[in-house]
């Protein structure tokens, strides 16, 4: 199966926060909501991707959701390929977007695969995500699975280029 974190900020909606989580539910997927890391992304995804026991192991946004039927597109691609990650769709408001946004949520991956790179996430506090898909290189499935919710409070929108550039140096080392 996989563990699916969701993690938590000051910020957070309820509402959206239980649309994400019903989500994850109805995929029959594991969620755990955490307590984030104010203005630190990774050090909340260090010490959520440690909990629950699967060996897959995931993320949602919580102002995000999964869409039906990803859990098990997932699955089937994991039984090819080391980590997978499917297409999603934005939405601004009520409209969702036509154009479907390869490589970058729902990313899901090995669990012992993840581990030896946790430590590295809290140095990358907005970039973590992309941290852990350049170093793993998941597999880009045709399946549509998850909205990524489009606002002004977003945490990516605080990203620095000194933070950018944190990155480069940890993905060519």
């Amino acid at each position: 199966m996989i563990d699916v974190h969701v993690l938590t900020f000051s910020g957070t909606r309820p509402d959206w926060l239980d649309q994400c989580v019903k989500s994850i539910e109805a995929e029959g997927l594991t969620p755990h909501v955490v307590q984030g890391v104010e203005g630190n992304v990774g050090a909340g995804r260090e010490q959520a991707y440690r909990l629950g026991d699967s060996e897959f192991v995931g993320y949602v946004d919580s102002d995000d959701y999964l869409l039906p039927g990803v859990g098990d597109a997932c699955l089937r691609g994991l039984e090819k390929y080391r980590h997978v990650v499917t297409l999603e769709r934005r939405r601004c408001g009520d409209l969702m977007g036509g154009r479907l946004w390869p490589h970058h949520h729902f990313t899901v991956y090995r669990r012992a695969d993840v581990l030896p790179l946790l430590h590295l996430m809290p140095d990358h506090p907005i970039h973590c995500d992309q941290l852990l898909v350049r170093k793993l290189c998941p597999r880009q499935l045709s399946f549509v699975g998850y909205v990524w919710r489009m606002h002004a409070g977003q945490g990516h929108r605080v990203g620095t280029v000194a933070q950018f550039k944190a990155l480069e140096a940890a993905v060519c080392s």
